[in-house]
This record gives C-alpha cells, structure tokens and sequence, in this order.
C-alpha cells in the first residue's frame, strides 16, 4: 500500500511518475506547456481558442477526463495541479456529479477557488494576489448590486 501511494502522487513527492500513465501526463504537461507560451508570447495577436476582453487575451483550455473508478483520474488532475501551482497559476476544478445541478458544481468549484485563494492568504506570491484581485475587480465590475447579491449567495467566499 505504501508503494502504491508513492506512485499516484497523491501522498508521495510529485516529482515520482505516475505508474502507467506516463502518455496521459505528458498530453497534459504539453497542454499546460501550449498555455504558458501562449501567456508568454507577447507577439500574439489573435488566436481561434482566445477570448478578448478590452484588448487583453486569454486563452481558454478545458480538459476532460474519463475512466473507471479507481483508474488514476484524480492523481493526473492533482499531478497537473501541482505542475500549475509552481508557475503561480490559478486552477479551478471541479468533479461531476450526477445530483447536482450542473450550475452548483461551477458555485462550489469558484467558492473553493475563492476561499483557497483571498488576499488573506498570506502565502500567495505577489503575483498571484494581483491577479487574483483583479479577477475580483473584473467580476464586481461586471454585476449590479442585484447580480451581486445573488453571486454572493451561490459563491460565499466571494463577498
């Protein structure tokens, strides 16, 4: 059992492979490697996947994964997460679930995002509390006080 926790990463040093599953992270480490030189690139000026806002670009990925229970779908996720969290990225996840509503799970997945990541957290890099607020600004800026009312209520870590 202790081997087997070593080698899923969860528990053990990330820098330990994932047993069998060294095609499905390499495909991911190459998409976290498409987003960062993309960030990086200053000379971009447009891209078919991009979204602008005022003239800032970004560019939006969305993985998905499926197996069997059991199969190590969380231990790739939580390999990639770490991967991010390295480069000072913000991660938002979330896990499907059949009972909730599909709105529920995108509140609880930025309510955890909130809560993990608000300026009190004092071991956020500078960077990143920037960034982060100005997420925050972005958001507030976008809703009257009726719409933040009821994004308070799905999102309590964000008020």
């Amino acid at each position: 059992p202790q081997k087997a926790s070593l080698d899923t990463c969860l528990f053990g040093n990330m820098d330990k492979q994932l047993f069998g599953r060294a095609d499905e992270t390499r495909s991911l480490m190459m998409l976290k490697k498409k987003i960062s030189d993309y960030m990086n690139n200053t000379h971009h000026h447009s891209s078919v996947n991009s979204v602008s806002n005022q003239g800032n670009k970004y560019l939006c990925e969305t993985v998905f994964l499926s197996g069997y229970a059991g199969s190590g779908k969380s231990s790739l996720v939580n390999t990639l997460i770490h991967a991010c969290n390295e480069d000072s990225w913000f991660v938002l996840g979330s896990k499907f679930d059949k009972q909730a509503a599909p709105h529920m799970i995108l509140a609880k997945a930025f309510d955890e995002f909130f809560g993990k990541w608000r300026p009190a957290n004092s071991s956020m890099k500078m960077k990143m509390k920037d960034s982060f607020s100005q997420v925050c600004r972005h958001i507030f800026g976008a809703l009257d006080d009726e719409g933040f009312r009821q994004l308070c209520g799905l999102i309590p870590n964000y008020s």
